[in-house]
Formats: structure tokens, C-alpha cells, sequence
């Protein structure tokens, strides 16, 4: 298939990984003062960042688009001399734009995440002034940023301890289910095995995990409702002070609700993605069992007991 597709595979890589390292080496030692001398300053560390698109036709960017054009070229210029191929320009400039164009994607994430903290900190203190209490705490400094933020950890917190379980079933849910189709599979060649007090026995397993599961599922789904529906009324929750004192009008609550769960669900990633944290999460305990059953290790306790065991 490499051959197929790039010149000379074996050389073509390791060639194309020298070059990238010494392109990065140059560019990190050599590449401040090599684009001030071509016009392109660097930019000053201490200087806020440029915002919007403006962010990517700085001094700095425009002399990277150079750097990269020209370590390209030449690269691309030499295999194409020394080595050609029919899909030379899809192996190679297709390849090194594949890369560039992930490298820029990170950079329109930078781009975005850098407009998204001034935005957010104007609205926070274009509203902020509005809301100087909140409940239980009182008067502090940037009430709803803080306000957020405790909100989004106490969610995490909460999901957390209500499915610490659940990594471990899911991981004795992958056990069992192995364990039941490779009797299954055995059972195709060997009239021995596969029989129906065997297979029996192994489905009673997957049907008990999986009412286990289904059990710390549903006390977890609880939780997450419950965490959920009550984000809906959090924001009023702490807002009665100020909606008590008459300090704001209805539009001015809306602006800062709606400013206030913009900030919370950004903050809220791991509650928002807590079903797959706990998917990976017994995907690595399966992995790491393997890797120690493959290399001789000690397993993990959880590998070491019978599926059926609490």
C-alpha cells in the first residue's frame, strides 16, 4: 500500500521525519531573528493576542506561511527529482498539507478561545454590576463568574461519586460478553464445546452484569437529571437576592441568564461528557489487563476475581 503510494516508503518517512525535525529545531532557534531579518518581527510575549481574523495575518503567522512554503518546497522538489512517482503530488504536497491544515484547525480553536475570554469578561462586567450578592455568601467580587464556577465543579463532583462504579461493571461487562462469544466460536469447530449447560452458565453472567449495570445506570441517570433540571433554576436560585432588592428589570435578568449559562456550560465539559469519560475509562482497565496478562505483570485485582463478584 505505501508503495503504492509514496516514493521509496521506508526512506521517503524517515527522510520526511529528519526534515520536520530539523525544520522545527531551526524554527525554534533560528526562527525569531531568520523572519525579522525577511520583515516579519516577532510577536511580543507580553502583548495581548490579536482577535478575530486578524490573528492569522500577523508578522508572526504570515513569515510561519513562508517558512513552511519554502521547507516544503524543497523537500518536495528534491523526491520529485531523485524519485518520481505517478501520485507524487498526492503523497507528498497532499500529505504535508493534510498536516498543515490539522495545525491550522488547532490554531482557529486558539483563535476562538482567545475572542471567547474578553467577550465573556465584558458581559460578566457589563452585568456583574447588577448582581453583587448572592445567597448564603453575600457580597463578593464577581459574583456570577464564581457563582459558575462552583456550580460546574459541584456538577463534576456529584456525576463523579454517583457513577464511580460504573468504569468497573462496564469493564466486567466487556469480561463476560468475551467470554460468552468465545465459547460461541469454539463451539462452530468443536462438538464439545459450546454446550447448553456451558453456555448456559455464561449467558446467566452477561445477563446479571448487564442487570447490574442497568441497575447503577438508572441511580446514576438520577443524579444527572436531577443535577440538570436544576440547572434550570440555579440561575434564578442565585439571582433572589437581586431580584428581591428590585435592582434589575426583566430584560436585564434575561441578558444575565442567558450570559450566566453560556459561561456554566462551558464550564461544564465533563459533566456534558460523562457517559463517555466512564466508556474510556473501562476501556483503559481492559487494555492495562491485557498489557499485564501479555507481559507476565501482576493483574489488577478486578481481573483476578470472578465476573459474578461485587
Amino acid at each position: 500500500m505505501f508503495q503504492s503510494f509514496f516514493p521509496r516508503p521506508k526512506l521517503f518517512l524517515l527522510s520526511a521525519l529528519g526534515w520536520v525535525a530539523v525544520a522545527v529545531a531551526l524554527w525554534y532557534t533560528q526562527g525569531g531573528a531568520m523572519g525579522a531579518w525577511f520583515g516579519f518581527p516577532p510577536t511580543d510575549p507580553a502583548a495581548e493576542p490579536v482577535l478575530g481574523l486578524g490573528h492569522f495575518v500577523t508578522p508572526q503567522f504570515l513569515w510561519f506561511y513562508l517558512y513552511c512554503a519554502a521547507f516544503l518546497a524543497v523537500f518536495t522538489a528534491a523526491w520529485f527529482i531523485l524519485s518520481p512517482h505517478p501520485y507524487q503530488w498526492w503523497s507528498v504536497v497532499g500529505t504535508a498539507v493534510i498536516l498543515f491544515s490539522t495545525y491550522f484547525n488547532v490554531q482557529v480553536s486558539v483563535a476562538i478561545n482567545n475572542w471567547r475570554r474578553p467577550f465573556f469578561d465584558d458581559v460578566l462586567a457589563a452585568l456583574s454590576v447588577h448582581v453583587t450578592e448572592l445567597p448564603l455568601v453575600g457580597a463578593i467580587a464577581s459574583p456570577l463568574l464564581y457563582a459558575a464556577l462552583f456550580w460546574s465543579a459541584f456538577g463534576t463532583l456529584l456525576l463523579a461519586v454517583a457513577g464511580i462504579r460504573l468504569p468497573g461493571l462496564n469493564f466486567r461487562n466487556q469480561r463476560v460478553e468475551a467470554a460468552y462469544r468465545k465459547e460461541l466460536v469454539y463451539g462452530e469447530d468443536d462438538a464439545e464445546r459450546a454446550g447448553p449447560m456451558t453456555t448456559h452458565d455464561l449467558f446467566r453472567q452477561v445477563r446479571t452484569n448487564y442487570f447490574r449495570l442497568y441497575f447503577n445506570y438508572a441511580y446514576f441517570n438520577v443524579f444527572r437529571g436531577m443535577y440538570l433540571q436544576a440547572d434550570n433554576v440555579f440561575g434564578y436560585l442565585i439571582l433572589i437576592p437581586t431580584i428581591a432588592a428590585g435592582k434589575i428589570t426583566f430584560g436585564v435578568l434575561q441578558q444575565i441568564l442567558t450570559a450566566f449559562n453560556q459561561v456554566s456550560s462551558s464550564f461544564q465539559y465533563l459533566v456534558n461528557s460523562w457517559s463517555t469519560i466512564i466508556e474510556l475509562l473501562s476501556i483503559h482497565k481492559r487494555l492495562a489487563a491485557f498489557e499485564a496478562a501479555f507481559e507476565g505483570r501482576t493483574l489488577a485485582p478486578i481481573e483476578q476475581e470472578h465476573p459474578l463478584t461485587p
